[in-house]
């Protein structure tokens, strides 16, 4: 009906955005039509759209031309440097991601996206990682990794190197997300991470086309991917607000299962761990006191699994 290369011209057309795009989409579906091949005709389907999207700005023919330009250009960029598109409408697409909100309709990636098919939980928390948080966040990370499990978190630095570091170590495969194109490592000093990501059998995932820069908001954005890609969540160490907290937010909105690492009060816990404490007391989040804890959380989070596959 419609492919990546087509999802992508649509998305660089000035004011086009993902309710228009979806509407577009469903109009062919409707229809059974096949998207348009000249930039007039596509000015004239989304007249169409219009009549029924009325948020909808209808483009010029020359603006169309400028964004067919545009993605000829990203697609010939992706390809040189190895990267991929994948489109919701793709059997390939991660099926956990469909279930999601906002779900992107396209996807950009380097690696191997089988690194999803294994069972996979998030580990995330601060980049000012506390000395505290590091040492025990390895052992959980580790653990989660021996469980079978493929972490997935955002290559920041702090708690998301700390869980792709544990699969790398091991030799297993992590999912990275980035809040940017996949021309570039943000931050850099994960650019050796990101290519021992990808030599582990691991991959690279933005929603975001080849050249786009890295804002705010995306940041905040890519947490809802991190969080839809895991079947479980886990908190090495986090304040009472930043970019963990919208994490947790996003888990909470999909009702994925939540942990955090705590120790107990006696243990030097610091500021930085005040957010593990309070979602613990607030949000039900479990515990993770020691190694057997992280053990039963793991295998909490993978008996429904185990029964979906003797059901089927």
């Amino acid at each position: 009906m419609i492919s990546p290369v087509q999802l992508l011209l649509l998305q660089k057309i000035p004011y086009v955005g993902t309710g228009a795009i979806e509407a577009t989409i469903a109009y062919l579906s409707s229809k059974k039509m096949i998207f348009p091949e000249s930039d007039s005709g596509i000015v004239n389907l989304l007249k169409e759209i219009k009549k029924s999207y009325r948020p909808l700005r209808v483009p010029t023919t020359e603006a169309v031309q400028g964004a067919r330009i545009l993605s000829q250009q990203i697609v010939a960029n992706s390809e040189k440097h190895g990267i991929s598109m994948i489109s919701y409408f793709d059997s390939a697409y991660p099926k956990s991601l469909k279930n999601i909100d906002d779900r992107p309709l396209l996807l950009h990636y380097n690696g191997d996206l089988k690194a999803l098919d294994l069972p996979t939980i998030a580990v995330i928390g601060s980049r000012n990682c506390s000395a505290y948080a590091s040492e025990h966040g390895r052992k959980v990370a580790n653990t989660v990794v021996g469980a079978g499990f493929t972490i997935v978190s955002g290559l920041a630095t702090g708690c998301d190197t700390i869980g792709h570091t544990a699969a790398v170590n091991q030799g297993k495969p992590t999912v990275a997300v980035l809040a940017s194109g996949l021309h570039g490592i943000y931050p850099a000093e994960n650019k050796v991470l990101a290519n021992e990501i990808l030599e582990s059998g691991g991959l690279l995932l933005s929603e975001y086309a080849f050249g786009t820069t890295i804002t705010k908001n995306a940041l905040k954005e890519r947490n809802r991917m991190i969080t839809g890609l895991s079947k479980a969540v886990v908190v090495l160490e986090t304040g009472i607000a930043g970019g963990t907290m919208h994490a947790v937010a996003y888990a909470t909105e999909q009702k994925k299962p939540l942990a955090c690492l705590y120790l107990s009060a006696t243990d030097a816990v610091t500021s930085t761990m005040e957010g593990n404490k309070i979602l613990i007391d607030t949000k039900h989040a479990v515990k993770l006191d020691s190694i057997a804890a992280t053990a039963r959380f793991i295998k909490s989070v993978a008996e429904p699994q185990e029964k979906e596959m003797v059901i089927g």
